[in-house]
């Protein structure tokens, strides 16, 4: 693949493992587009590292700002969606107000969506190949999804792959998604929780972001794959059966 011609726009990509994922695709060749929110100061030292990204500050809560990604992505012609950006606000099941439950759509699913819409935009003005990769959590493989805000946005989120990849794939575009197991926990929670988490494993280790940034890359070079739930956990679904 000529990764010099893609062009990719990683939300939530000036810090963990975002930036990661903005590393990889610079270092091969790719042109990149970095969405953040508060993290414009990281945003701006990964610039200094890797000095041809470009990046916009936007807060996915807000409609009218999101629009303004999706619109970015119509004048820019990218053709590539890393939907890597999201929050987890840790609720028990009767502190989930209405508030917290919007915000969690939000800025897990709706918004996503919106700039998924904005590739298949292009994907139809253009022809090429286009790709749209969701980052998703392992817990929405439980047959039992548990209860609260943050796994109903991920639900969510899978179920526009699923949709986008059947709807869209004639306009070559393929829309996958990943769903990793621990690999940094979120800061609420902190590692504690995580490092107790990997004993259960079926590989006795957490997942390393750089099988990640892999498995994105597979699923962009392979052409015959779309509608995609990659488990990426180190064997944690499996305890669902």
């Amino acid at each position: 693949m000529d990764w010099k011609s893609r062009k990719i726009l990683v939300t939530g990509g000036a810090i963990r493992v975002g930036a990661e994922i903005v590393r990889y695709f610079y270092n091969l060749g790719a042109e990149i587009f970095v969405h953040c929110n508060s993290s414009v100061d990281s945003a701006k030292n990964l610039q200094a590292e890797l000095p041809k990204i470009k990046y916009i500050q936007v807060d996915l809560n807000k409609i009218a700002e999101v629009r303004k990604v999706a619109e970015l992505i119509r004048s820019e012609n990218i053709d590539t969606l890393i939907n890597n950006a999201s929050i987890y606000e840790h609720y028990k099941l009767q502190e989930n107000s209405k508030e917290a439950v919007q915000k969690h759509l939000q800025i897990n699913a709706y918004s996503p969506k919106i700039l998924m819409e904005a590739i298949i935009d292009n994907a139809q003005k253009k022809v090429g190949n286009y790709d749209i990769i969701n980052i998703l959590d392992q817990v929405i493989l439980h047959k039992e999804l548990p209860q609260g805000a943050y796994f109903g946005s991920k639900k969510m989120l899978g179920d526009f792959t699923l949709d986008f990849a059947e709807e869209y794939g004639k306009f070559n575009c393929k829309v996958n998604s990943i769903a990793p197991g621990p690999m940094l926990a979120p800061e609420v929670i902190g590692n504690n929780r995580m490092e107790k988490t990997i004993p259960s494993l079926p590989l006795l280790r957490k997942v390393e972001i750089i099988d990640l940034c892999r498995t994105i890359e597979f699923l962009i070079e392979n052409s015959s794959i779309t509608g995609a739930v990659i488990p990426l956990d180190c064997g944690q679904h499996l305890r669902y059966k």
